[in-house]
């Protein structure tokens, strides 16, 4: 069963003494960091073992990737959740009474509460599935279930309701993201998996008008808001809206991009650390109108929650993929994380094939990493680059495709060394075997020390369009 306590914990850190070990939710981090706690700094890999979550062409959550600690490792499919164990990828449980859910929280002992947005489920490490709770207002379309410090979860909807439910499944409080531009009704569609610092969700969002036949405006340039919702335990106001901050841009990229519409996609991302907020505000170049260079739009913003008003620190017309950041995840740092190097990492649209690694305070790109010094150059980041940190710096864990019409498909480590700006090397590369692609966040867990140092990564893969988790150890 669930303790507050105990739940918490696993998220942001561990009792004392003891290390936590995984990913147990989206992004690893309620900040959506995709920071890990620990990761494989050997030079020589292998294959574990591989596990089909199902065998179907039904599209389920394959993108997310799944969560885990030392105890189980939960994913989605089209229908529910699987568990499997850690050590040897056995199937534990299956369950199917969701369609399509979004990724689950998971606590220190492997239950989990998950949800597709009409019913909240929390299921045991065992298997033991406790009884369904159906949502009070049902929502299509959610993004992943986060963690608040006060013992309670966000459910984010894409089309703008926000619902906070206790750890016990006891509805706590909701809204719905409306507004008003120039003159028109609408409401504010969230784009990107929101992320929490403590007690606050940033929800990235796009304003769609109720009414039909309204200004062109919204369909082209669009408009762009990320609301600071400040969620609270006591009797009344328990979820409000801290701060609005209003983006300004005209999606105008230039033409050496490849562009095909001037409609911006749902696949923006953001993430917090402390009190500072990163935002990519979008994720795919056919996103954009072409434009001179001149024109270009900011696409990545740097924004710092004041409590009760927001400041802009600085933005840049750079389009980039998802954005990670090494923190600390113990808990005297939980409110505050400590921020590793100080970096941002992510890949530029314009150079699919690369790594860069940008300062949080400025903007300044410090790490240019190409990698097509070992790929050639038709090479593309598939996966989130994930975060982890050794005694000599940063480690960089992240799936490529390469090749043209023959593409291969591989997983990657990499280390970035402290001090130089041009120390990075690989440390391992391990090619998936299976057909498809690696997806999503890569996962760590511990299996014991004596099986390869006792980390272990797991990526999912879509092999004939069939999710495959596959789990890498040290030889």
């Amino acid at each position: 069963m669930f303790y507050v306590v105990i739940f918490i914990l696993c998220a942001f850190g561990a009792t004392k003494g003891q290390e936590i070990s995984g990913c147990p939710l989206y992004g690893c981090t309620p900040g959506g960091t995709f920071s890990l706690d620990s990761v494989i700094t050997s030079a020589d890999v292998e294959v574990a073992w591989t596990a089909q979550l199902e065998n179907s062409t039904t599209a389920a959550n394959v993108l997310l990737g799944c969560v885990s600690n030392e105890n189980n490792i939960v994913c989605p499919t089209s229908k529910g959740y699987v568990s499997l164990d850690p050590k040897t990828g056995k199937e534990l449980w299956r369950k199917d009474i969701l369609l399509k859910p979004s990724l689950p929280i998971m606590d220190v002992s492997g239950d989990i509460i998950g949800s597709d947005g009409r019913s909240l489920v929390m299921i045991d490490g065992d298997g033991t599935t406790q009884p369904i709770i159906k949502l009070d207002v049902p929502v299509d379309s959610i993004y992943s279930l986060n963690l608040l410090d006060i013992g309670a979860f966000l459910i984010v909807s894409k089309t703008g309701e926000v619902i906070a439910y206790l750890i016990n499944g006891i509805p706590l409080a909701s809204l719905t993201l409306t507004g008003e531009v120039d003159g028109d009704n609408g409401i504010f569609h969230p784009m990107a998996q929101p992320v929490i610092s403590g007690n606050r969700a940033y929800i990235l969002t796009k304003f769609k008008p109720k009414a039909q036949n309204v200004s062109k405006k919204f369909s082209t340039t669009g408009y762009y808001r990320m609301f600071a919702i400040g969620v609270v335990r006591r009797m009344t106001n328990i979820m409000f809206v801290a701060w609005e901050f209003t983006f300004s841009t005209a999606l105008c990229q230039p033409d050496d991009h490849r562009v095909h519409s001037n409609e911006i996609r749902r696949n923006a991302s953001l993430v917090v650390t402390g009190n500072n907020i990163l935002v990519s505000l979008a994720a795919d170049p056919s996103s954009f109108v072409t434009c001179s260079s001149r024109d270009q739009s900011d696409m990545f913003w740097s924004i710092k929650d004041n409590g009760n008003s927001s400041e802009l620190m600085y933005s840049m017309p750079l389009l980039v993929s998802t954005l990670s950041v090494y923190v600390d995840n113990q808990p005297k740092n939980r409110h505050h994380y400590s921020v590793g190097l100080g970096l941002v990492w992510t890949s530029p649209f314009s150079e699919p094939g690369e790594i860069i690694g940008i300062n949080l305070r400025n903007g300044t790109i410090v790490y240019k990493i190409p990698l097509s010094k070992y790929f050639g150059q038709n090479v593309s980041i598939t996966t989130n680059i994930m975060v982890g940190q050794n005694t000599n710096g940063t480690i960089l864990v992240f799936g490529v495709q390469n090749g043209t019409s023959a593409r291969q498909n591989w997983v990657m480590g990499m280390q970035v060394t402290n001090g130089a700006v041009s120390t990075a090397t690989l440390l391992w590369n391990l090619q998936v075997p299976v057909t498809g692609a690696a997806w999503g966040q890569v996962i760590s867990f511990h299996v014991g020390p004596d099986d390869g140092g006792g980390v272990r990564l797991a990526v999912l893969s879509t092999d004939s369009n069939r999710p495959t988790l596959i789990t890498i150890k040290s030889k």
